[in-house]
């Protein structure tokens, strides 16, 4: 019986410290959601905002998440940040007075869970209904298929 504890405290204490030892990286949604600062933010402020927004969203999941995946609630913090957000293959930044709850809001009411979630070529109708209603509350949409690999170049605007 004792083997047996000894055993199995070992195993979790490995298998914690194989969490601990990486949970700054896999702490971050960045690799998941392409994320740019729009304005000139220093590395530091761009970490910070990162564990925010990572932590926010992991908090908000559950019976009355605001929005269903945890991509679009990271989405939904950095944009009002600051920063620029990929997400099927298009980069959207808010207007600067947007707050999160604004963007969590904008985000339902343009239903870009369907953008997300639903291939173009099903229902093209959908891609332009759900960029046509950011651009009319003032966000900034641009085809990220046309930016170089590097991210140098200039974004295009998106033509629904």
């Amino acid at each position: 019986m004792l083997t047996r504890l000894a055993v199995s405290l070992t195993l979790t204490g490995m298998l914690a410290g194989c969490t601990t030892g990486s949970t700054p990286d896999l702490a971050s949604l960045r690799r998941e959601v392409n994320v740019t600062p729009t304005r000139g933010l220093l590395e530091e402020q761009v970490s910070t905002d990162d564990r925010e927004c990572a932590a926010w969203a992991r908090a908000t999941k559950g019976q009355n998440e605001p929005l269903p995946t945890a991509e679009l609630r990271y989405s939904a913090c950095m944009i009002p940040k600051g920063y620029r957000v990929e997400l099927s293959m298009v980069w959207i930044s808010g207007p600067a007075e947007r707050t999160q709850g604004n963007v969590v809001g904008d985000m339902q009411r343009c239903e870009l869970r369907k953008l997300v979630e639903t291939p173009t070529s099903l229902d093209p109708g959908v891609r332009k209904r759900t960029l046509d209603c950011f651009t009319a509350l003032g966000y900034t949409i641009s085809d990220a298929s046309l930016e170089k690999p590097d991210g140098s170049g200039r974004p295009s605007p998106v033509k629904p």
